[in-house]
């Protein structure tokens, strides 16, 4: 129990000097804070690590910490700046996904967020594969949060493709200390199937923990450990999800560590909290909260398996009735490419024969696409059951089978396992960078180095524009080549014309990213060739394959439509957008004269010091080799003189000319007001009858 006590002051203070068990259960707290766009890039590569000062010390189960080593392999280790970190659960730190995980295929990074006291501390593996694997990529973080010393493991996607990864079931979880080791889970997928985080703390009375169910379409058994202050009587309390169970729900006790939840409804979904009762001490765990939905009476399919051919799927799956009031009465089979949205996929409606052939001709060759199956009982559906991939052959293994894509944006994802080098290639391998070749993104590399080795053919027709950008990057770091191609015949390598082509974005061999680059000079309408390779470094590793992307976006720049003149007196600022109309945000401002631009800040033009003359700006909007651009125009005037103040003498009623009291240097074209502030006519005007 808690060594607690009370002070002797004149006020009845209660206080504790006890932390509490060290213990954790499946909150996730923040949630999962995506910091790849903004993080510190560690840079890793297989099997390294870097070590990091922290921002402030840590307290994590009685030990302090002020440096940590962060390892590509899914750990943490405390106290150190170079601990070697490799497979198995760190002696001495955070151990989220400990395995052998694949970098630089994805990344690792780590942010400290917020102001003190309330900062967290991020550090995210993002969309690593397990080595030596280059697909079926799994993204987790640990968060550290300073106000309440407490951490969050959180998993976004922990499906790596192979049953013997998914789910950590060749992870180690844990948190060790001097204190004491806290495992979650050793090379088993129970855990993350039934959980999505692991949330570290300090309790007095700490929840139960490892929950895990059996669902059913009426009723759910529920059945947990005890936590560790040994409770023998545990709270139930359940709702609709979202619920508040200080308000709301179904009240149930139990003393044994399990609880058997009738009178549900089918595919509704629940929350359950599960409260530890510490009698001794007359205290109650903050609650252990399950969320699920029950499953349909129409029941799922299962055992889903699938096979291709060119334009064709295949597809099979198992089904077992709950009842004879819900048999059967079809199929729906719902595909996409791999990472579509549920329902917005294209369904085929199947009969009852368990098993289906997909006939499509838009089926893309080495496309990745995901299939999902649901059952149709009557009027009733079971929930749909999925996604499982399949990967169309590889009929674009020569230039004249070349697939068509579209160039609008759309992420297309393939495989190129299998794909070999069609006789010829080799002649569009020059060595050197040829006439025609686009550089303007490729400052590192010469193209098709070391030379063609796993082939693939895509086509597509030039936008509009006659610009377009081609990018793989959607697929983390797969490392292609590409060349785009101007031919007459696809059987001749001889008519074959480079437009463009890249290895990588502006990196060199040893950080080399998927690749991302521009082409313009494209004649709009016109069909071209797009070869993608399989990459090895040219110095004896082997070329990759596996899952890639492409995605081709047109090129439609808009720097505006000339407006009007800008006046300005000089020494004034104006902004030089006034002048344009219709443009696309995110270009530059220019002067004609160099000596005038530096009175530029973003698109505020100061015309102090200047020439009185018309001066000439362009504003440019640019993506890659693809811009466009308008002139505008600003007159800046000199400074105005009304000359010094003057008096003239008249008799009543007689006539007069104001500008006849004025002396020194007069700017014409002025304004005369009277001493109402009401615009005069002119400068003639005829005195008051008044004395």
């Amino acid at each position: 129990s808690a060594v607690c006590g009370t002070s002797s002051l004149p006020v009845m203070i209660n206080f504790c000097t006890n932390s509490g068990f060290f213990t954790y259960d499946n909150a996730c707290g923040p949630g999962f804070i995506d910091i790849s766009g903004t993080g510190t890039d560690c840079n890793l590569t297989d099997d390294s690590s870097i070590g990091v000062t922290l921002p402030w010390p840590w307290l994590v189960n009685g030990t302090t910490v002020n440096t940590i080593t962060i390892g590509n392999n899914g750990a943490v280790a405390f106290n150190t700046l170079t601990a070697g970190i490799f497979y198995n659960a760190v002696a001495n730190g955070f151990s989220i996904f400990s395995q052998d995980l694949n970098t630089p295929i994805g990344g690792v990074y780590y942010q400290d967020m917020g102001v003190a006291p309330n900062r967290q501390f991020v550090m995210m593996w993002d969309a690593l594969p397990h080595w030596p694997s280059t697909t079926g990529e799994a993204s987790f973080e640990i968060i550290v949060d300073e106000a309440s010393g407490e951490i969050y493991y959180v998993y976004d996607d922990v499906i790596m493709g192979n049953l013997a990864y998914d789910y950590g079931a060749d992870a180690e979880i844990a948190c060790n200390v001097a204190a004491g080791n806290t495992l979650v889970s050793m090379n088993s997928a129970t855990y993350l199937t039934n959980n999505s985080c692991v949330h570290f703390y300090n309790a007095l009375c700490p929840n139960p923990i490892n929950l895990t169910s059996q669902i059913f379409q009426e009723e759910v058994i529920l059945d947990w450990g005890t936590g560790l202050y040994g409770e023998t009587a545990w709270t139930i309390i359940y709702g609709p999800a979202g619920f508040d169970p200080a308000t709301g729900g179904t009240t149930l006790t139990s003393v044994n560590s399990d609880i058997d939840i009738i009178g549900l409804t089918q595919l509704t979904n629940y929350d359950v909290y599960v409260y530890s009762e510490c009698t001794v001490d007359d205290l109650t765990s903050p609650g252990l909260l399950y969320s699920f939905q029950t499953l349909p009476f129409c029941s799922n399919p299962t055992g889903i398996t699938s096979a291709t051919a060119v334009d064709s799927l295949f597809s099979a799956w198992n089904w077992v009735e709950t009842g004879a009031l819900y048999p059967a009465t079809g199929f729906n089979i719902q595909y996409g490419m791999t990472g579509f949205d549920l329902y917005s996929g294209t369904v085929v409606n199947a009969n009852n024969n368990l098993s289906d052939t997909t006939v499509n001709a838009g089926f893309l060759a080495g496309g990745v696409y995901q299939v999902y199956v649901q059952a149709v009982c009557s009027s009733d559906t079971s929930n749909y059951a999925g996604p499982f991939t399949f990967i169309m052959p590889l009929s674009n293994d020569s230039v004249c089978g070349a697939e068509m894509l579209a160039v609008d944006g759309t992420v297309y994802y393939f495989n190129n396992t299998g794909a070999t080098a069609q006789a010829g290639e080799g002649a569009l391998i020059t060595g050197s960078n040829p006439a025609g070749y686009n550089s303007t993104d490729l400052a590192v590399m010469t193209w098709g180095s070391p030379a063609v080795e796993g082939s693939n053919w895509y086509s597509f027709v030039a936008p509009t524009s006659g610009s377009m950008r081609f990018s793989g990057l959607d697929q983390n770091a797969f490392f292609s080549q590409i060349a785009v191609y101007a031919l007459t015949d696809c059987g001749d390598f001889t008519t074959f014309e480079l437009m463009g082509a890249s290895d990588q974005t502006d990196e060199g061999v040893t950080t080399k990213l998927a690749p991302n680059f521009t082409i313009c000079g494209l004649t709009a309408g016109q069909t071209y060739y797009v070869l993608h390779d399989a990459w090895s470094n040219g110095f004896g590793g082997a070329a990759i394959f596996g899952q890639y992307s492409i995605k081709m976006t047109p090129i439609d720049l808009e720097a505006g439509s000339y407006l009007s003149m800008l006046d300005v007196c000089s020494g004034n600022d104006v902004v030089l957008f006034d002048g344009i109309t219709g443009y696309q945000d995110g270009g530059t401002w220019t002067a004609e004269l160099a000596s005038v631009g530096t009175g530029i800040a973003d698109s505020l033009f100061n015309s102090s010091g200047l020439s009185y003359q018309v001066q000439n700006f362009e504003y440019r909007v640019t993506d890659g080799c693809a811009y466009d651009s308008i002139t505008s125009q600003v007159r800046i005037f000199p400074p105005s003189s009304a000359g010094p103040d003057g008096t003239l003498a008249v008799c009543r009623n007689e006539p007069y000319d104001l500008l006849s009291g004025l002396s020194g240097t007069v700017d014409l074209g002025g304004t005369w007001l009277n001493p109402s502030s009401v615009a005069l006519p002119g400068s003639t005007t005829t005195a008051s009858n008044l004395p």
